[in-house]
């Protein structure tokens, strides 16, 4: 196979001051306090960072002409660059792309130069005017909620966007598929098939507003890691867009347990969990067996969530700022423990608190993605602790 053509890899904010080009701003540049670490047991308090505040930039929109848009990945190429967006900090991560080793694509060792090798030519579309929301992360929940639909949101926001088209990957789950009809609904959708290429003439892009890094390079200070950071202004204008277009009728509030289906980092004792919580009238849920609509709506009503960490938490977006959320961790120097609070405090829901317990199985490269995805388990008097402490918090 032909090598790749290596590019300078850049920020789209930094092309476009290069090329001249108008940046149109959709949101304004966000602060987000994240408040006090709530940590049960409190010896685990040493496990988080000092970082409480962060700040997001300004979410723009950018016309770009003559780009490559390639499925499963958000790395747009032009003639002379590939862009990224502006919340990658190469100097400390690693690019998810570069992570999953996709077989057409080439980094220098420092990742400042990127290229792609070339495409099959039947698998190359014109396309000419439409926005691209493709992105590696796209089918995991967490990101798609956080990362990607803020920025269609953002998007559909300005009225000279109204029918703009949109450019996707192909292999979505269901729900995902919805989030895009109910926010975006009677669009032109392009979708892209792994491996394929929209040559678009006319691109307009949403800058990111959200972002987590996926690997980090290994030897950095451990009290500098980076620990998300989510624009606090296109995450609540996608939460209030999606209770709009559900808007089912709200009943009881209830407190709810969310069961974790996972092949990876696994509650171990989860059904010891949920046994004690639904004797304390926790109604056990598993939100990937429910609708979209059903997610939203439930979780816009819940007065108290527990859960262990994963893609299902994420409907803590939708929470009401008087619903406390316990989040069960496993406990791990490298975990990003902010990253739920970061979330929560972006899109204006309740308080986070953290119970966290033991790995079953500890990773020996501590700087290695998988080393955070162990099984781990808690302490069922932790847990008692974490939602007494979360219940005091919205008194």
């Amino acid at each position: 196979m032909t090598d790749p053509i290596p590019l300078p890899l850049k920020t789209v904010t930094a092309y476009a001051a290069e090329k001249g080009l108008r940046q149109q701003r959709l949101f304004g540049a966000s602060r987000v306090n994240s408040g006090e670490a709530h940590v049960v047991p409190q010896e685990d308090q040493a496990y988080y960072s000092p970082s409480r505040t962060y700040d997001s930039p300004a979410v723009t929109l950018t016309e770009l002409r003559d780009v490559l848009v390639r499925a499963r990945s958000n790395l747009l190429t032009m003639r002379d660059a590939v862009l990224t967006h502006d919340l990658m900090n190469l100097a400390t991560d690693e690019p998810g792309e570069a992570v999953h080793k996709a077989g057409n694509l080439g980094w220098s060792t420092d990742f400042k130069r990127v290229g792609w090798r070339p495409h099959e030519p039947a698998n190359e579309h014109p396309v000419g005017e439409a926005a691209a929301f493709t992105d590696w992360t796209a089918p995991n929940y967490a990101h798609w909620m956080t990362e990607v639909l803020p920025r269609i949101a953002a998007l559909t926001r300005d009225p000279a966007h109204a029918r703009t088209s949109l450019i996707l990957d192909l292999q979505l789950h269901p729900n995902i598929r919805r989030s895009v009809e109910l926010i975006a609904p009677d669009r032109t959708v392009y979708r892209l098939r792994a491996g394929h290429v929209a040559r678009v003439a006319r691109l307009h892009h949403v800058s990111a507003t959200g972002y987590v890094p996926f690997k980090l390079r290994a030897g950095q200070p451990l009290d500098s890691l980076p620990q998300s950071a989510f624009n606090a202004g296109a995450l609540r204008h996608a939460v209030r867009q999606l209770r709009k277009a559900v808007d089912k009728p709200t009943g009881a509030r209830p407190k709810v347990f969310i069961r974790r289906k996972s092949a990876s980092r696994s509650l171990r004792n989860e059904a010891e969990v949920e046994a004690a919580l639904t004797g304390e009238g926790f109604v056990p849920v598993e939100p990937e067996q429910l609708s979209l609509e059903d997610q939203v709506a439930l979780f816009s009503t819940a007065r108290m969530v527990v859960g262990a960490t994963g893609a299902a938490m994420t409907n803590l977006i939708f929470c009401r700022e008087d619903c406390p959320i316990v989040v069960l961790m496993p406990r791990f120097r490298h975990t990003a423990y902010w990253y739920w609070r970061h979330m929560a405090a972006a899109a204006g829901s309740g308080p986070v608190v953290h119970v966290s317990g033991p790995q079953a199985d500890v990773h020996p490269e501590p700087w290695n993605p998988a080393a955070l995805h162990r099984d781990f388990s808690v302490d069922i008097e932790h847990v008692r602790e974490g939602i007494a402490r979360a219940a005091a918090l919205t008194r």
